[in-house]
């Protein structure tokens, strides 16, 4: 195949390369026609040199070069091109057919060719106007062309008959190879056969015992023997690798020595029961192995876990003379069910946490439509008293604050099950760092050890930074338990327990760890830094780089799942921040968290989060919500500043309600899960009704996928529950407004 591209290249070349400076020729001397014919064939030549080495076959280049080349040639042949000396290239096309196209398809395409040149050679009739060639020039040509097609045709012929005798006889061979495999098989089983009969034969002691230490040499593993009373007789060279010593040093050590106390007590039960179970073997009972795993001592003392394969050696009468054995070090082997075990173990608790999620997962949902009712209730009340005169008004509003505060705790609960649901997406918000290490220093106060002092400092300015405050939360927490198991469970019995944890925050634009950040982009702007340091017992060096991995971890079984860290990293790196880590084993670790500096008027955000300068509206709003709470402080909340309400408590009815009044609806809030049909399904249905719709989804859980859908079909925002008067109305507005 490789020949024949190469051919019909070459062949496509010889034609083209001439035909390029017959074309300029005709061009020049104002013939056209040639000049057009002879520059597109060219150009088409060209194009096929180009292509047949991305063609998965060649079968068509071949057919259709083949016809294209006798068009033309019957076409130089019928105009005489070159005062007729154009035909001679006629020459090259038998050759070239047979070769590619093969004997019968060669043949075809030839005396196709040879018929049409004689005929505008011989010209009968005169059918041949525009050239007369000479008699001795058309005989010439025409024997010559004959001959060399039957040449090429009985080439062709002998080539195939070839080829097919090669194939015959590679038949052959592989029937000769199939045969001399079966004969290999049939030899090799013979003499596996031989092998185990050999084995068995246990006559010539002298033999065995030759064969036992030439395999002896080769293994890695600890071949040795012993008499009934345990006194090595033999030991393979092999010990010198695997315990330290020479052949001469352990044919003389005792066998006490090699192994540690309990191993052999163990050892010596077995020992016993096994001549106790000798004196009771009767003639022709089976072999018996035992394999036992033992802890064995090398030269210099350490320790390591083995596996011994033991059997007893007997002489022509089949009597007890002694005790073969091979030692074999299990090192990797234990390692390496250790391993498995721990990824079993991991397994286990990430399909514990993945069943926990689901379950909490749809308890979060139902917990946050009944929040999401209280927080609202609130709220309006806060926003109804707000213009009422009362006698203990500060008492009242104080209490009031309490219960939204308590309700602000209870939603970042809600947040933490959905998080481990893996059904939350990011909520970055301005966040004032301070507020979180807050709430950090309470936990640690309420859960850590009495003997772990917390040394807490805070800006007294506020540093925003644009953050998910659950996951901040999250980072923190983490690193702060690990600082206090640093100074407690990870000390020795011996150490004195609990140290100082000390927690700082400043603002900063660069320092020596930003200053390393080789993308200038990811270092420059104002950063939030917060140090978490401990006096805990340190990081080796050779572990630092590792401590963010999944599932690394350096606490004991059953204290830590190497998640903590690497989840902190993820979640700081999503937030566009960096940790940098410096620590000294025996003296404590540093933790730094650098985070991008947000830079907001902190009055303006307490003057909203308040609700002092809540947007009044005038729209009309259609609710669409399953609970009917939602759908009264919804409503009360809008109805307060200005907006006109409508509330449906069924996806079915809302869809309805929207068809009969689109005209007078100005936007649409609708919950996503509903009985029977879900708030996507009710917006696309809305659209169908007025592609101008204005929607906004409201739901407590909406991952990334649902957020995708809610987008692509057109929602214009999505508002998660539950929330406060002024999440609503700032959303309302917004889109309103861009709407207009």
């Amino acid at each position: 195949e490789r020949g024949r591209r190469r051919l019909y290249v070459l062949f496509l070349l010889i034609i083209v390369i001439p035909l390029i400076p017959f074309s300029i020729h005709h061009f020049r001397v104002g013939n056209l026609d040639y000049g057009i014919i002879n520059a597109t064939v060219s150009l088409v030549m060209l194009i096929l040199i180009l292509t047949i080495r991305r063609a998965s076959t060649s079968l068509f280049h071949f057919r259709f070069i083949a016809v294209l080349f006798q068009i033309a040639m019957i076409y130089w042949a019928y105009k005489g091109a070159v005062d007729g000396y154009a035909t001679l290239l006629i020459m090259v096309y038998p050759p070239f057919v047979f070769f590619l196209l093969g004997r019968r398809e060669g043949l075809l395409f030839s005396l196709s060719i040879l018929c049409f040149t004689a005929l505008f050679m011989i010209n009968p009739g005169g059918i041949n106007d525009g050239f007369d060639y000479p008699l001795n020039y058309t005989v010439r040509h025409l024997l010559a062309l004959t001959i060399l097609i039957l040449f090429a045709y009985n080439y062709e012929s002998v080539r195939q008959h070839f080829k097919q005798g090669m194939l015959d006889e590679k038949k052959k061979l592989e029937e000769h190879r199939d045969n001399l495999e079966k004969i290999v098989a049939q030899r090799t089983a013979e003499l596996v056969r031989i092998n185990r009969e050999l084995e068995k034969s246990r006559d010539d002691l002298a033999e065995s015992e030759k064969r036992y230490r030439l395999l002896a040499h080769t293994v890695r593993d600890l071949i040795w023997a012993t008499d009934l009373s345990l006194n090595f007789t033999y030991i393979s060279p092999s010990v010198t690798e695997l315990f330290g010593m020479s052949v001469e040093e352990a044919l003389k050590r005792p066998i006490a020595e090699w192994i540690t106390p309990d191993s052999y007590a163990k050892l010596m039960s077995l020992y016993i029961d096994e001549m106790e179970h000798e004196k009771k073997r009767r003639p022709g009972d089976p072999e018996r192995n035992v394999i036992i795993e033992l802890e064995q001592v090398r030269k210099d003392g350490t320790v390591f876990p083995s596996e011994l394969k033991v059997s007893f050696m007997r002489d022509a009468d089949g009597k007890a003379i002694g005790i073969a054995g091979i030692t074999r070090d299990i090192t990797e082997r234990k390692e390496a069910e250790a391993d498995r075990e721990m990824m079993r173990n991991q397994l286990a608790q990430a399909q514990k946490l993945e069943a926990i999620g689901t379950l909490v997962g749809g308890l979060a949902h139902d917990f946050n439509n009944i929040l999401g009712a209280i927080v609202g209730s609130i709220n309006l009340i806060q926003l109804l008293l707000a213009d009422e005169t009362l006698s203990k008004r500060n008492e009242i509003f104080e209490y009031l604050d309490l219960a939204m505060k308590s309700c602000n705790r209870s939603a970042n609960i809600i947040k933490q099950l959905l998080t481990l649901s893996k059904k939350k997406e990011m909520n970055l918000i301005p966040l004032n760092i301070a507020s979180s290490i807050k709430d950090i220093l309470e936990m640690c106060k309420n859960s850590f050890p009495k003997s772990v002092i917390l040394n807490f400092h805070l800006e007294e300015k506020p540093l925003f930074v644009l953050a998910e405050p659950i996951q901040i939360e999250q980072v923190l927490l983490n690193i702060c338990i690990n600082a206090s198991h640093a100074m407690t469970i990870m000390r020795g019995e011996d150490e004195k327990q609990g140290g100082t944890l000390s927690v700082d925050v400043d603002l900063l634009e660069t320092d020596e760890y930003l200053e390393s950040i080789a993308d200038e982009e990811h270092r420059a702007g104002k950063w939030v830094r917060i140090r978490i340091a401990d006096t805990g017992v340190g990081i080796p060096e050779e572990i630092r780089n590792r401590i963010f991995e999944p599932f690394f971890t350096t606490k004991k079984p059953g204290q830590g799942s190497g998640l903590g860290l690497a989840t902190s990293y993820g979640i700081i790196k999503q937030h566009g921040g960096h940790i940098a880590i410096t620590s000294e084993v025996g003296v404590g670790s540093t933790f730094s968290i650098y985070l991008p500096y947000l830079d907001i008027d902190h009055q303006s955000e307490e003057a909203l989060f308040n609700g002092t300068h809540l947007p009044m509206g005038s729209s009309t709003i259609l609710v669409i919500d399953d609970e009917q709470f939602i759908l009264d402080v919804a409503s009360g909340i809008l109805k307060r500043f200005g907006y006109r309400v409508i509330t449906v408590n069924n996806p079915f009815d809302g869809v309805d309600v929207y068809r009969k009044k689109a005209e007078e609806i100005d936007a649409v809030l609708c919950d996503l899960s509903m009985p029977g049909k879900s708030g996507l399904e009710v917006s696309m249905e809305i659209f169908n009704i007025n592609p101008a719709a204005v929607i906004i989804m409201t739901s407590g859980m909406i991952d990334e996928t649902v957020q995708k859908k809610a987008s692509s079909i057109g929602i214009k925002d999505i508002l998660r529950k539950p929330y406060f008067a002024h999440d609503l109305l700032a959303v309302l507005d917004r889109v309103l407004k861009k709407n207009e």
